[in-house]
């Protein structure tokens, strides 16, 4: 019957029919030979979530297919992760995507395609807010892959993305191989004086935090020495030494000075080591609420709470991509709603560290929500409504729906210039002036475009507060 729907160009039905016989029949001929036509069928017509289902429940019941030129069902299970997994990236549905291709790489770990594979996961991960793991991967792909065609791409964004994140042992894993592997590159300057940044703080921390150490504690000091020496201290500390170290430095800087700029350096501290720790969106919330009673007497204290309300601003919108996945679709326009409020209010937050001037922090906080509109987007692109709704009801969601992303879209744009306009004129933190510029123009030779004031690569070197 099956047979004779599929010659009177009724395939849908012949495949319904199909499924529900390899449900019932088991292992049946007639069973393994419907279930051949439906896994070429679907993978000659590209249709990858389908092929993937069948695959998964052929394989359950251990239903091997069977026809002519008839591959087996892991086969076609392979074939739906890896090409579904590409076709969701193109999509711009990175999360799909990365959910895709990462049990592709687990069920299929030799698979031929492993070099194109980590490159395109690793960059899924990246769009999905998932950092570490975009890492991680990158750094797979850099130990298995030598000779890959995306081996460049995969040095400088895993060097960047390590940059933004802090990790110096990864920033000194890629960009040590960029160095040897592309000597004549142009950017081979700007890495170098990273490079050079970081071995130099690794080598004189210990001995420039011994002598601040010494003139803290010693009665000669003036009080104003002190001052600068804890200062300084609690910021080596935190960049090169422990935890303990650095809140001592905080204790330090508190006991001598009263300072509005001093005390948002502590709070900052304690921000960033809320944030690294996991703690509660709570808890970074009371700290920028005491940052922001300060008296704003100066650009460092405005720096400092601009950089605050960042990390608190990070945080909520990292929160708020777990929260979406629970909005119930059972109501779709008002999921639409649900998912474009989250993100409003994310926005919101991140426009808070352009509230104290030419900070730092603002041209990363545009850059941040303009990523986070591409989240948005993906999201709110897989909510669909049924046709068989009233047909002014489907409208009004699809009009809505279209509104929502419109919207997004004219905000991306926005916010990338905006940012990458700031990083032009040297008003952005250093550490995050390279992903803002790859953002804008999606090329890596973006040096011409910067300000000789700024420094595409430099991420920390001892500031004048923390010179002897």
């Amino acid at each position: 019957l099956g047979l004779l729907k599929m010659k009177t160009g009724s395939a849908k039905e012949a495949f319904t029919l199909w499924r529900s016989g390899i449900v019932k029949q088991g292992k049946s001929k007639d069973a393994r030979k419907a279930l051949g036509i439906m896994l070429s069928s679907y993978y000659m017509a590209r249709k990858w979530q389908d092929l993937e289902d069948l695959s998964e429940i052929s394989m359950k019941k251990g239903l091997l297919p069977m026809g002519p030129k008839v591959k087996s069902n892991v086969y076609y299970l392979s074939e739906a992760l890896y090409h579904g997994g590409l076709l969701h990236y193109d999509n711009e549905s990175y999360k799909l995507s990365a959910e895709k291709l990462e049990r592709f790489n687990k069920l299929f770990p030799s698979d031929k395609r492993k070099d194109k594979l980590l490159y395109v996961l690793g960059n899924a991960y990246h769009k999905s807010g998932l950092f570490a793991k975009a890492i991680l991967t990158f750094t797979n792909h850099t130990m298995g892959f030598a000779a890959s065609p995306y081996r460049k791409k995969v040095l400088l964004l895993g060097g960047s993305w390590s940059s933004e994140m802090a990790l110096e042992e990864e920033v000194i894993f890629f960009y040590e191989r960029f160095l040897k592997e592309f000597k004549d590159d142009s950017r081979n300057k700007a890495i170098k004086a990273l490079l050079v940044d970081l071995y130099l703080g690794r080598e004189l921390y210990g001995e420039v935090s011994r002598i601040h150490k010494k003139e803290i504690l010693s009665l000669k000091t003036s009080p104003k020495q002190k001052i600068k020496s804890a200062r300084a201290y609690m910021m080596i500390q935190e960049k090169f030494g422990t935890v303990s170290d650095a809140k001592w430095g905080a204790k330090m800087l508190l006991k001598y000075s009263d300072a509005s700029r001093d005390i948002s350096k502590v709070l900052l501290l304690d921000a960033r080591r809320a944030a690294k720790d996991g703690k509660s969106i709570l808890k970074l919330k009371k700290i920028m609420h005491k940052a922001e009673k300060l008296d704003f007497d100066t650009q460092k204290t405005a720096e400092n709470v601009s950089e605050i309300r960042f990390i608190y601003a990070d945080a909520v919108a990292m929160k708020s991509k777990e929260d979406v996945l629970n909005i119930a679709i059972s109501d779709h326009k008002k999921a639409l709603e649900d998912h474009y409020q989250v993100f409003l209010e994310s926005k919101k937050n991140y426009e808070r560290s352009c509230e104290l001037g030419d900070t730092g922090h603002c041209g990363p906080a545009l850059n941040r929500i303009s990523k986070l509109t591409f989240v948005v987007a993906s999201n709110i692109e897989q909510i669909q409504i049924p046709e068989t709704l009233e047909e002014r009801i489907v409208e009004d969601f699809k009009h809505r729906k279209q509104e929502i992303l419109d919207s997004l879209s004219v905000t991306a744009m926005e916010q990338t210039k905006r940012a990458y306009d700031l990083a032009k004129e040297g008003l952005v933190a250093t550490e995050h002036v390279n992903e803002i510029m790859w953002e804008y123009t999606n090329d890596w030779n973006f040096e011409s475009d910067l300000n000789e004031g700024s420094h595409a690569f430099v991420q920390w070197s001892l500031s004048e507060e923390g010179k002897l």
